[in-house]
């Protein structure tokens, strides 16, 4: 959430309930790898490490589950 800006406590809720897959995903990867890294979280949130990083955040901080949305490179578009 701190990489997306740090939320207002009012929008809270609704992060954790949009981001729950991914909650629930790293708390497994916690619970049996003992740890989690930054890729680990990126990875849950399905966050792209190349230039649609600042993109991703920005769509989840406005309310889109990680998995329903894609993406595309800047480069890419047709």
């Amino acid at each position: 959430m701190t990489a997306a800006g740090d939320p207002r406590p009012a929008q809270v809720p609704r992060l954790v309930v949009n981001c729950w897959a991914s909650i629930s995903l790293l708390a497994n990867r916690l619970y049996t790898g003992g740890s989690a890294t930054q890729a680990d979280v990126d990875a849950a949130l399905q966050i792209p490490d190349d230039d649609g990083r600042a993109a991703a955040l920005a769509a989840i901080r406005s309310g889109s589950a990680p998995e329903s949305f894609t993406i595309t490179p800047a480069g890419s578009r047709g």
